[in-house]
């Protein structure tokens, strides 16, 4: 049987600058089952690669001008919706980010790490 890889995956991200920005993540245990997500918080932070600050973040407590994280606990499945003005802040050079799963607690877990790129698009 093959073992699951370790937590973080690493999965690079882009979103088209100026944007809203949407993915769908399932959480899902060892074994294939879905993770209970009850009681359970999300932060997505996304951070300057040179300077570690904070470009921006979303998180599952409360909806924020940068976007929000919607947690299905019936599917285990997160969505992160990021709004045109936080991908604004997006640079075609990439930032780093991590979708954390109860950040800022003992047992956080880093569950989806990478560089998240702006892409510059043509306007309507």
């Amino acid at each position: 049987m093959t073992q699951p890889a370790p937590l973080p995956n690493f999965f690079p991200a882009v979103a088209a600058i100026g944007s809203q920005w949407a993915q769908d993540y399932q959480v899902t245990n060892d074994d294939g089952s879905l993770t209970d997500l009850t009681n359970k918080t999300f932060e997505l932070v996304v951070r300057n690669t040179k300077t570690n600050a904070v470009i921006l973040l979303v998180n599952s407590t409360a909806s924020t001008s940068a976007g929000t994280i919607t947690v299905t606990t019936s599917t285990s499945t997160l969505q992160v919706i990021l709004t045109p003005a936080a991908t604004d802040l997006l640079t075609e050079y990439g930032a780093n980010y991590t979708l954390w799963m109860d950040p800022n607690l003992t047992d956080a877990v880093a569950l989806v790490a990478g560089v998240f790129y702006g892409r510059t698009v043509a306007q309507p």
